[in-house]
């Protein structure tokens, strides 16, 4: 669920980010550096969320805390 959470995150993100950019480029150069600073960290943090984008593989299992234990029989 922490996949599809994520995945959910970064696909509104790419509509965020998109918006951020259109509204950086309509800026002067002087007045939009900052915020092309953001969107450039808001892309590489969008890459490294979404993990459709990397090689898949099945998450770690939990370790066996009481409260993980806990979930188990639902």
């Amino acid at each position: 669920m922490r996949q599809v959470d994520d995945w959910t995150r970064a696909t509104q993100l790419d509509r965020y980010l998109d918006a951020m950019e259109a509204a950086v480029n309509g800026m002067a150069e002087e007045d939009g550096s900052a915020g092309r600073e953001w969107l450039a960290w808001g892309r590489r943090y969008r890459q490294r969320l979404d993990l459709l984008d990397h090689s898949l593989a099945m998450p770690e299992d939990p370790k066996p805390t009481a409260d993980n234990l806990k979930h188990l029989g639902r």
